[in-house]
């Protein structure tokens, strides 16, 4: 019975990561995914980081999302736009047993 309990309230974390996909701007993509417990940690590149935290704040799953480290504008390569690396915590909501 515990088990069956611990699986249901288990975090599916492909889930998750599958809303965030959904829900990132287009020209975002992540480069690093940590999950632990009831948080995610999220490093990536965009060509405006803002736009990410406000996507991630509708995202299913989230209660909350915050800045973990500085935004950094990364030089651009020839012949493309400047983008911004962005670390971002997201808390997730509590899933019903």
């Amino acid at each position: 019975l515990a088990l069956e309990r611990a699986d249901r309230t288990a975090i599916r974390w492909s889930e998750v990561l599958a809303d965030f996909s959904d829900y990132l701007p287009r020209d975002a993509y992540l480069v690093a995914f940590r999950g632990r417990a009831d948080s995610v940690g999220v490093e990536g590149l965009a060509g405006h980081a803002a736009g990410v935290f406000a996507a991630l704040q509708h995202a299913p799953r989230v209660a909350g999302v915050r800045a973990d480290a500085p935004i950094r504008q990364e030089a651009p390569r020839p012949g493309r736009a400047p983008v911004e690396r962005f670390a971002v915590a997201v808390r997730l909501a509590e899933r019903a047993p």
